[in-house]
């Protein structure tokens, strides 16, 4: 069970508790979890049903219903009818006003989700006020029934709204951050549309007029076994896999960015049980050279800016915008050994694994280039053609950190293709007692032409 549930038990009377006290919460009991859209609400209206310190003390008593917006109205309703006596919403269960308890209870969305009995999407809700069981429903649903067929009973209905892309892929709420890893850990969801419910479970998607629907690339988000399951997947599926939920990640919306880390740990640190390996700001230890290949995915990235431990440069969590991975087509790369994920030592000694600050460790070495100044051509990529020239006053020296090269190619042949992250020093730590630091710039393919290998086998840290 969660930390804290809201006890239906009274809600016939219009009465709900708070229950914050394990001794209170029948531990074998189930519980329905809400996943929901917060919206563009004001602090001012948010303040007036979310639970704070100040009024945790007398919700854990009583309050009333009607506190509450439509939206979690609709959602007590349904755990009604399902027969389930206790409710876990967010914004209720977690102390708005109490970072610690925010950052104690964020980490556990894993369990949440996993262990919920269901979990109510309120799909077509744009925010917390707006409610879910409000939608017009047909005046009549026409259909006939085929009862013999080779498929046996064939339902022939006037209603075509079966569209699970545009009402839940599409809909409102699964564009949402933090929505990822809530569908991708359930066990059973509802889908509450703006047309119709869906119910989603490992077998598959049901709708409102009987169509029973399956999506093979997206299995997981349905699979109650999810993620102990892709255990069984091939190597290259397990990456595609990882590399596919990350770039749909990136894209979606979150109104704080500095969550960009938190809003995805439970999924991550889930896959990487499974995967019995580590995971550092969505770095999967196991696929690190892979998982390193990102870029962005359009015109250009933001780097964020974070109260306390940021990101390393080399994990796209640094940063907001869509990203993409680099494609492999090869598949005979040598990857760098020498390139690994070392812990920095934590400020407090005591710090378990969790806390500590990785760096990459990589062999980083110079590139061909043109003498400071010097002229650059703007080619059309259309006909490869030069269209204008630029010259710099100044330019820092890029360097790269080589991950990987194809093999199959002759050890002389300088057409070799290297895989290798772009960095600069970071001046900030280059100093005689740290060594020289560096910072991920972006990635590339390159020729091995390009790069010099004149005594450079010193090992470098990027931060």
């Amino acid at each position: 069970m969660p930390t804290r549930v809201i006890d239906l038990k009274d809600s016939r009377t219009g009465r709900l508790s708070l229950l914050t006290d394990k001794d209170k919460i029948c531990q074998r009991a189930h519980y329905v979890a809400l996943s929901h859209c917060w919206g563009n609400l004001s602090k001012a209206e948010l303040d007036k049903w979310n639970t704070t310190t100040l009024n945790k003390d007398k919700r854990s008593k009583e309050f009333l219903i009607t506190e509450l917006p439509q939206t979690f109205q609709d959602a007590i309703t349904v755990t009604q009818e399902l027969g389930q006596q206790y409710l876990w919403i967010d914004s209720l269960c977690i102390l708005q006003d109490d970072p610690n308890d925010w950052f104690t209870e964020s980490k556990k969305m894993e369990a949440v989700f996993q262990n919920a009995y269901c979990v109510i999407a309120a799909t077509s809700a744009e925010d917390s006020t707006k409610g879910f069981l409000n939608q017009p429903k047909e005046k009549e649903l026409k259909y006939v029934m085929v009862p013999e067929s080779s498929k046996g009973k064939v339902c022939i209905c006037t209603s075509v709204d079966n569209d699970f892309g545009s009402d839940v892929m599409k809909g409102v709420l699964n564009t949402r951050a933090w929505v990822l890893q809530e569908r991708a850990l359930s066990r059973r969801t509802i889908h509450f549309t703006k047309r119709q419910m869906y119910w989603e479970c490992g077998g598959g998607v049901r709708c409102e007029t009987r169509v029973h629907m399956k999506n093979p690339k997206l299995s997981f988000q349905s699979d109650p076994e999810f993620p102990r399951s892709i255990k069984h997947r091939s190597l290259s599926a397990k990456i595609e896999l990882l590399q596919s939920l990350f770039t749909s990640y990136s894209n979606f919306g979150i109104t704080k960015a500095t969550d960009r880390p938190v809003a995805i740990l439970a999924l991550a640190k889930a896959l990487a049980k499974t995967l019995e390996t580590k995971v550092c700001y969505g770095i999967f230890e196991c696929f690190l050279h892979r998982c390193l290949l990102w870029q962005r995915a359009q015109n250009s990235l933001t780097r964020i800016s974070y109260d306390s431990e940021a990101p390393p440069s080399w994990s796209w969590m640094a940063y907001h915008g869509p990203i993409q991975y680099l494609p492999i087509t090869s598949e005979e790369v040598e990857w760098d050994d020498s390139v690994r994920l070392v812990a920095d030592k934590p400020s407090d000694t005591t710090a378990s694994q969790e806390d500590h600050v990785y760096v990459l460790e990589a062999r980083v070495r110079r590139l061909r280039a043109k003498p400071e100044g010097a002229e650059r051509a703007i080619l059309d990529i259309e006909n490869n053609k030069e269209v204008g020239h630029l010259w710099f006053d100044t330019e820092p020296e890029v360097q790269c950190a080589i991950l990987g090269r194809d093999w199959w190619f002759e050890a002389k042949d300088e057409n070799q293709i290297y895989y290798v992250l772009f960095v600069t020093e970071y001046t900030e730590y280059a100093t005689q007692s740290l060594g020289r630091k560096f910072r991920r710039v972006g990635i590339g393919s390159i020729e091995k032409h390009f790069i010099l290998f004149d005594n450079q086998d010193n090992l470098a840290q990027i931060v």
